[in-house]
C-alpha cells in the first residue's frame, strides 16, 4: 500500500519521496508493480515507474525519493519531480499494461492510491478521484499544518479502515499516528481476565468534569449486571473495577459509559436507550450480543471478536486506532497491559480496505466536484407505533460515495444539546446515492432503536468533520455543517430560536403534520438548497427512491409584466394573460413561478379557486414555511404597479410554520401572500 507521501517542501523540493508498505513476509519482490504519478489538469499520467527488480527492505517499507533524501531511495527521482497538486499518485500491480506517460488515467489494475490537492488549489482533482477513488474527497495537504516538513500519512482508524493524516515526515519509518486525546472521557483500555472474574476498564479523561456510570450489561438478558460510580475531576488515565461475577456467561458482554450517577442504573435494570459516551461490546464465535444490544450500544459497528477462550486468557484489548469517535470495539486491538501509561500500540494493524471500488449498475462515475456534498434527504421522525422511523442521506451525484468523515448528529430542541452522534466512516451509500438509518423494519444500512429519534421539537444535522461535533463544547455544532432539518410538533414551540439560529437562521421550523395523509408521513427534499427549509414538502414515504414530491404541471409562463388594476378591503383584480387552469395545484405553480420561493399545492390546500368571466377568483388560507417566503413575496407585491391611491397595511399576525394568511383574492394571474400577515387597505374611488 501507498503508506506516505511527501510532495511538497519548505524550500527546494529537495526531500520529496512516496513510500510503500507490505505487511507480510519481507523482503518481498516488487516484480511487475507500477507506480504512476497523474496530473490533476489533464487526468493524465506524468511520471510512470517500474518497480521490477526491486523488493522491499526487511520491515516491509520501500522509498522512491530525492536523492538528498535520508534514509537513501532505492529509486532517485530528480529534483521537484512529485507535483504539489491537485494530482494523484497510484499502485498498480502484477499482469497489467501500465499506463504510458501522457496516458489518460486508468482504474484497470489499481491496487491503491491518493488523490490529493493542496491549500492553495482546492479544486482540480475531482476528474483523478472519480477514477482512482470513487465516491471519495481528494485529501488536502496543508502546508501550514506544521512549522517545518510535513507530509501525507496513512494511519489506522479502526478495523480495516485507514485515513490520510497529516504529519512529520518519517521516511521508512512507521508513520506518525499520535493517539487522539477524548474530548470528554472514553473507554481506553479493557481488562477482564480469566479464572478469577474480576479485572479493570481503564478510562481516559480529557476535559469532562461530574460524575459517570461503567455498566456491564449481561447479554444473554440485555439486563444490568453491575455498575460502577466514577468521578471525573482532572485529565489523566484512571481505572475502575469491574466484576463479572454476577454474570450468566463470561464468553460475550457489554460495558457501557454513561453520564450520571449508578442510581440511574440499578442491578437487573434494562438496558438504557439513553446514548451512552463510550461502549465496548464483546463475545466470541459462539457466543454474541443480541441485535437491540448492540444497535443500541454500537450501531454500525461489530463486536469484539475473541480469539482465545475467555477463561483461560481473559480479554486484554487496548485502544489504538487513531479515529476520535466511540462506542466502536474495532478501535480496540489485543496488546499487553499498560496500566496508567500510554497503549502499548503497534502502527500497522490490518490491511486497508481496497482503495478501488466499483458499482453494480455498471454506471461510470462523472467527476465530482468536490463542492457536492451530502444532503439530509427525507426524514421520519414519527411513523404510526414508531417502527418505521428513519433518516435518509444522499449524495447529489446520484453514484455510490464514501461516507468517511460524515456525521450525523441529532439535537434537542428544549436544551440545545447533542442527544444522539453517529459517524459513518467506512460506509458507502447504495448506487444511486441513497444511505439510510433507522429502524430495521425499513432496512436501514445502520439500525438503530425504534425510539432513537425524538419527534420534535428538535434538529437533524449532517456533519463533515474528522472528530466528533459534539466536541466543539457545549454549544450548537456549527464547524462542518452540511445540512440541517428544525422541526416541531403541532403543539411544541414554534420558534425554537436556538437551533433555528444556530443552524438556518430567518427560518422556523419545519412540521411533518401527522393528519396530513392518511397513512405515514414523511418530510421530504424536492428541492436542492442545503440548509433551506423551504425545499422540503410533507409527502408519504419513499426510502431508497425518489422523492414523492408534488409534480408542477405545463402551463404557459405567466406574462413578464404584472400590474394590480384594482385594490380594495375584499378584493384584488389583475389582467389574465396566463389562461390557467382554475385547480389548487396549477394555482400554487402560478404563484411559484412568480416568486420561486417553494410554493406547492400542499400549501394551498385552504384555497377554493374558481373561474368566472375569465378571471380566477381565490379565498381561503395558504400557508408558509418561513420567513423568506414571506419576505419574498412582501417584495413581489410591493414592487407591482398599484392603479389607485390607496395605502396598503400590513398587520402582523404572528410568526409560526402552520401560520396563515387569510386571504380574499380575486386574479387572473400569479397574486402573492404569505405567512402570518393579513393584507388590507382602504377602499380605493
Amino acid at each position: 500500500m501507498i503508506s506516505e507521501v511527501n510532495c511538497d517542501n519548505p524550500k527546494l523540493d529537495d526531500q520529496e519521496f512516496v513510500e510503500l508498505y507490505y505487511e507480510g513476509t519481507n523482503p518481498t519482490s516488487l516484480d511487475g508493480y507500477t507506480l504512476v504519478f497523474y496530473n490533476g489538469n489533464s487526468d493524465m499520467a506524468y511520471r510512470v515507474i517500474d518497480l521490477s527488480g526491486h523488493h522491499t527492505d526487511h520491515r516491509g517499507f520501500f522509498i522512491v525519493g530525492s536523492s538528498e533524501l535520508t534514509p537513501r531511495p532505492a529509486i532517485f527521482l530528480p529534483l521537484n519531480s512529485i507535483q504539489n497538486g491537485p494530482d494523484a499518485i497510484a499502485l498498480y500491480g502484477p499482469n497489467w499494461a501500465p499506463v504510458a506517460e501522457g496516458g489518460l488515467v486508468s482504474g484497470v489494475g489499481l491496487l491503491d492510491a491518493v488523490v490529493y490537492t493542496s491549500r492553495r488549489s482546492v479544486d482540480g482533482a475531482d476528474g483523478l478521484a472519480s477514477v482512482l477513488t470513487p465516491g471519495s474527497v481528494p485529501y488536502v495537504e496543508d502546508e501550514t499544518a506544521l512549522e517545518g516538513d510535513e507530509s501525507i500519512q496513512r494511519c489506522w482508524q479502526s478495523e480495516n479502515l485507514w485515513s490520510f493524516y497529516t504529519g512529520p515526515p518519517t521516511p521508512a519509518w512507521v508513520n506518525h499516528c499520535p493517539p487522539p486525546t477524548p474530548a470528554e472521557v472514553w473507554i481506553n483500555e479493557v481488562n477482564l481476565g480469566g479464572s478469577d472474574q474480576s479485572g479493570h476498564v481503564e478510562l481516559s479523561v480529557g476535559m469532562a468534569t461530574g460524575s459517570f456510570s461503567l455498566v456491564l450489561y449481561d447479554v444473554t438478558t440485555d439486563l444490568i449486571s453491575t455498575s460502577q460510580a466514577f468521578i471525573a475531576k482532572e485529565p489523566g488515565i484512571f481505572a475502575v473495577p469491574v466484576k463479572t461475577t454476577s454474570l450468566s456467561g463470561l464468553q460475550s458482554a457489554a460495558l457501557a459509559l454513561y453520564k450520571g450517577p449508578i442510581s440511574d442504573f440499578p442491578k437487573d435494570g434494562p438496558l438504557s436507550h439513553k446514548q451512552p459516551i463510550d461502549a465496548f461490546v464483546y463475545g466470541d464465535s459462539a457466543h454474541m450480543p443480541s441485535d437491540n444490544l448492540t444497535e443500541t450500544l454500537i450501531p454500525g459497528r461489530k463486536p469484539f471478536i475473541l480469539t482465545e477462550s475467555f477463561l483461560t486468557a481473559g480479554l486484554h484489548v487496548s485502544r489504538c486506532g487513531v479515529a476520535e469517535w466511540t462506542r466502536d470495539p474495532g478501535l480496540f486491538v489485543t496488546r499487553p497491559r499498560s496500566p496508567g501509561k500510554p497503549n502499548d500500540c503497534v502502527w500497522f494493524q490490518s490491511c486497508p480496505l481496497n482503495m478501488t471500488s466499483f458499482t453494480e449498475s455498471g454506471r461510470i462515475q462523472p467527476p465530482i466536484h468536490s463542492d457536492v456534498d451530502f444532503l439530509l434527504n427525507e426524514i421520519n421522525t414519527d411513523s404510526p407505533g414508531g417502527a418505521e422511523d428513519f433518516i435518509e442521506l444522499w449524495h447529489p451525484s446520484g453514484f455510490r460515495m464514501s461516507l468517511d468523515f460524515i456525521w450525523l448528529v441529532l439535537i434537542n430542541g428544549q436544551t440545545g444539546k447533542v442527544y444522539y452522534e453517529l459517524e459513518l466512516n467506512g460506509s458507502y451509500t447504495d448506487d444511486d446515492g441513497y444511505f439510510l438509518i433507522g429502524s430495521s423494519k425499513v432496512g436501514p444500512d445502520i439500525r438503530i432503536s425504534t425510539d432513537t429519534i425524538q419527534n420534535g421539537p428538535d434538529a437533524i444535522v449532517l456533519y463533515r468533520s474528522k472528530s466528533p461535533p459534539s466536541k466543539e463544547g457545549q454549544n450548537i455544532p456549527k464547524s462542518g455543517l452540511l445540512d440541517a432539518v428544525v422541526y416541531r410538533t403541532r403543539w411544541s414551540d414554534e420558534k425554537m430560536s436556538e437551533l433555528t439560529e444556530a443552524l438556518t437562521p430567518g427560518q422556523l421550523p419545519l412540521l411533518e403534520d401527522i393528519s396530513a395523509l392518511p397513512a405515514d408521513e414523511t418530510l421530504s427534499r424536492c428541492g436542492a438548497q442545503r440548509l433551506n427549509l423551504s425545499a422540503f414538502r410533507v409527502t408519504s414515504p419513499t426510502p431508497r427512491k425518489q422523492n414523492n414530491c408534488p409534480s408542477k404541471p405545463t402551463i404557459p409562463p405567466p406574462p413578464e409584466g404584472l400590474v394590480i388594476n384594482e385594490w380594495s378591503k375584499t378584493s384584488v383584480v389583475i389582467a389574465n394573460d396566463s389562461h390557467a387552469d382554475c385547480a389548487q395545484e396549477e394555482f400554487a405553480v402560478l404563484l411559484e413561478l412568480l416568486c420561486n420561493c417553494g410554493i406547492s399545492s400542499l400549501r394551498v390546500k385552504g384555497v377554493n379557486v374558481s373561474c368566472e368571466a375569465g378571471r380566477l377568483y381565490a379565498q381561503g388560507s395558504v400557508l408558509a414555511v418561513s420567513d423568506q417566503q414571506r419576505e419574498r413575496i412582501s417584495e413581489i407585491l410591493s414592487d407591482n404597479k398599484l392603479l389607485c391611491s390607496a395605502e396598503q397595511e400590513l398587520q402582523v399576525h404572528g410568526a409560526g410554520s402552520s401560520v396563515a394568511l387569510q386571504v380574499w383574492l380575486v386574479l387572473v394571474v400569479p397574486l402573492l401572500f404569505t405567512l402570518g400577515v393579513l393584507l388590507t387597505t382602504s377602499p380605493c374611488s
